[in-house]
């Protein structure tokens, strides 16, 4: 049989042989190295390195499902219900939203950049004075708004974009902070965040920028370091500047706080002259703010007023029934029912210092100090002591402890001491869990720590011949592997239950739904509620009364808005009258003022229901049509 042909013309070139037309794609080499960038795989003059394992202890990948997770969560609730979210403040966020409304309808130099919280169609009853806290947010709102208009959904969206951006830099800081301290496990952090937290925080106007106002001059500043451009600098001082006119003053005090104590405990590498810097630029926006409601107020009723303040948050007095009257003289907005409780501080203060599995990563933390101190250490029998030698074996263990006690530290004085600044104010309102922020990387580290040394150990007892050492510290390495799942088995009971409640109210219909009501029954009715005005008015675009609770209605079936708690209306009770036509009774989102509740609450539903025709009735309010006096 005659063999194949081999000839030129039909001769198969070995794999070896180069051929342009066999073996050459068209990929552009940017393209290329995208793709083995996200594959983690780097080539190298000695060929490609895996980068995988690096990448799963960074858990950065983890961090990615979870905020893509949390993404996925708030859409579905947002695309259910625009306005607010299930698990939101309601009565904060229909705040925000109404003093955009009346900055964009009135001004903003109606009310000097103060929050104007006067729902009135009538613009002789504006403005009705806030002054306690920056306007930042409002504004904020009101210019997205001047934007999209008041598509509320829009614009929770910008929020939330807000709070991912400050996520990228919480999680930057968190992982220059390891790095500093030769560790890794950055991603791991979020893991110590509770639902509830996130998914309130995450729309909040007030609260959506905490970890970007808290972590990006931080990272700037490290950022302005290592490449000499000042233009990080800058950037992180007019973030300091823009969240000492934006956040709740309480939070940004912890800004300031967190910031010093960075440098003072060396988390990252600070030079003193540019976080004094910042404090100056801090303290200027506080001035700022404070001229703002002296130019306003006056300097007689501006002083009066912050003296009433600063003495109600700090000691619970003088009370709001005492200093009603100036309050209402003025037309400023009266918050004054703090009162002074040093048990309820104490609990304010635990609850602020809460994350999730909390007692179980500290005893975690404690027991692979004291595995370690054991494995490194040496017990001197004539003293009774264990000595740590200084030396290159126990260098790591050193750092580590150094580093955990800086970080227990730094996030236990950032937090008590804002809230300890305010203990009557504290006592009602706390940290709304953002605590979680400053204490979840003192939990990564002892997450990152425990890692490292388990496999320092695994990888150590390879080289142990003597069986009886090796059974000693074998046993040993086991119970604390153990005890670390069990630490990851109750962290994960934890969130799961977190998870699942935060999940059901997101996915379900939104118990927030049934306020759409009151706009499609009331708008333009003045109304009594006994919850916080605006959670009606915002929705009847008419004036309204708070806090109406029983002295409000008498038994007799008359009605006086005058014993209600709040009013938002320039000049009421001084000659201006408004008389209300419906009330709207809440079964829920109470207020700080909110008094009458439990059985006092049906004592009421049922003198309502005895006087006044029900119009309607769901699970989270009544409808009522006020009989003439």
């Amino acid at each position: 049989m005659d063999s194949i042909s081999t000839s030129s013309a039909t001769a198969v070139p070995h794999a070896s042989e180069t051929d342009g037309a066999v073996v050459e794609a068209h990929i552009p080499q940017s393209m290329k190295r995208s793709v083995l960038s996200w594959l983690r795989v780097r080539r190298t003059a000695q060929g490609y390195v895996l980068d995988w394992i690096p990448f799963l202890l960074s858990g950065s990948w983890l961090a990615a499902l979870i905020l893509g997770g949390y993404a996925v969560v708030f859409i579905v609730a947002l695309l259910r219900f625009p306005l607010v979210g299930p698990v939101a403040t309601v009565d904060e966020q229909l705040n925000y939203y109404q003093i955009a409304r009346n900055f964009l309808q009135y001004g903003f130099m109606n009310s000097g950049f103060l929050h104007d919280l006067s729902t009135s169609s009538n613009p002789a009853h504006h403005p009705y004075i806030y002054s306690h806290m920056p306007p930042g947010p409002e504004i904020f709102v009101a210019l997205l708004m001047k934007i999209v208009g008041e598509h509320w959904g829009v614009i929770r969206l910008v929020l939330v974009a807000v709070f991912f951006v400050g996520m990228v830099y919480f999680l930057r800081f968190v992982q220059l902070v390891l790095r500093e301290h030769g560790l890794t496990g950055a991603g791991y952090v979020l893991l110590f965040l509770s639902p509830l937290t996130v998914l309130h925080a995450v729309d909040h106007p007030a609260y959506s920028p905490f970890p970007l106002f808290l972590c990006f001059p931080l990272v700037a500043l490290m950022r302005y370091y290592a490449t000499g451009r000042t233009i990080h600098y800058w950037l992180a001082l007019t973030v300091v500047l823009v969240a000492s006119v934006y956040a709740v003053t309480l939070n940004f005090i912890l800004f300031c706080v967190a910031w010093v104590l960075v440098w003072f405990f060396g988390l990252l590498r600070l030079r003193f002259r540019h976080v004094a810097a910042m404090i100056s630029v801090g303290v200027l926006g506080i001035a700022l703010h404070l001229l703002q409601g002296m130019w306003f107020l006056g300097p007689s009723v501006f002083l009066e007023e912050l003296r009433i303040t600063l003495s109600n948050r700090i000691l619970g007095f003088p009370s709001a029934d005492e200093v009603m009257a100036f309050y209402r003289a003025h037309d400023i907005v009266l918050h004054g029912t703090h009162v002074f409780d040093p048990a309820r501080n104490l609990t304010a203060i635990n609850h602020s210092l809460r994350f999730p599995a909390r007692v179980v990563f500290v005893l975690l933390g404690l027991a692979v100090l004291a595995w370690v101190i054991a494995r490194i250490g040496r017990f001197d029998r004539s003293s009774h002591t264990v000595v740590v030698p200084v030396d290159d074996v126990s260098a790591p263990f050193r750092t580590s402890v150094g580093l955990l006690a800086k970080l227990f530290a730094w996030a236990v004085l950032s937090i008590v001491i804002p809230v300890a600044l305010f203990p009557a104010y504290t006592g009602d309102y706390g940290l709304q869990g953002l605590g979680e922020f400053l204490l979840a990387p003192l939990a990564v580290v002892v997450l990152a720590y425990a890692v490292r040394e388990f496999f320092k150990e695994g990888c150590a007892l390879w080289s142990v011949s003597a069986p009886g050492e090796l059974c000693v510290r074998g046993l040993a390495l086991f119970l604390m592997v153990a005890m670390l799942l069990g630490a990851f088995m109750i962290l994960a009971r934890a969130q799961q239950v977190g998870i699942k409640a935060t999940t059901h109210s997101h996915f379900a219909a939104n118990p927030n739904g049934d306020l759409v009501q009151i706009e499609r029954l009331l708008k333009g009715r003045v109304v009594m509620t006994n919850v916080y005005p605006t959670t009606a008015s915002f929705f009847t675009q008419e004036a309204a009364f708070g806090g109406c609770e029983m002295a409000a209605f008498g038994s007799d079936g008359k009605v006086d808005p005058s014993r209600c708690h709040a009013a938002f209306i320039k000049g009421y009770g001084r000659g201006v009258s408004v008389n209300p036509t419906h009330a709207v009774l809440f079964r829920s989102l109470f207020t700080g003022f909110t008094q009458c509740q439990k059985d006092c609450l049906k004592r009421l539903e049922a003198r309502l229901n005895r006087h006044h025709d029900k119009m309607i009735e769901t699970k989270l309010l009544t409808i009522y049509a006020l009989k003439e006096n």
